[in-house]
């Protein structure tokens, strides 16, 4: 019975994983796009300020989701991180 409970939670956090990736994909797609387009346009790739007021804002709607800022945090530097590369 708990092994029937394990492999549930187990297929539906896989099925989260998988969301989260195609999700990530599509995000590097725009972001991708966005600095084509900085680049034609003679602007830096970099928008630090853009970056903080969007760890702002996600910070703020994660912590009416129970989300730690700190996690948010983290995570969302990495993908920022892999946005301007």
């Amino acid at each position: 019975m708990i092994n029937t409970k394990l492999k549930l939670l187990r297929d539906k956090i896989n099925s989260v994983d998988l969301k989260l990736l195609e999700l990530l994909s599509s995000r590097r797609s725009l972001s991708q796009k966005v600095a084509q387009l900085k680049i034609k346009s003679n602007l830096d790739i970099r928008d630090i300020k853009q970056e903080h007021a969007l760890l702002n804002n996600l910070i703020s709607k994660g912590k009416n989701l129970s989300l730690d800022s700190h996690y948010i945090s983290k995570i969302y530097n990495s993908i920022i991180e892999d946005s301007v590369l």
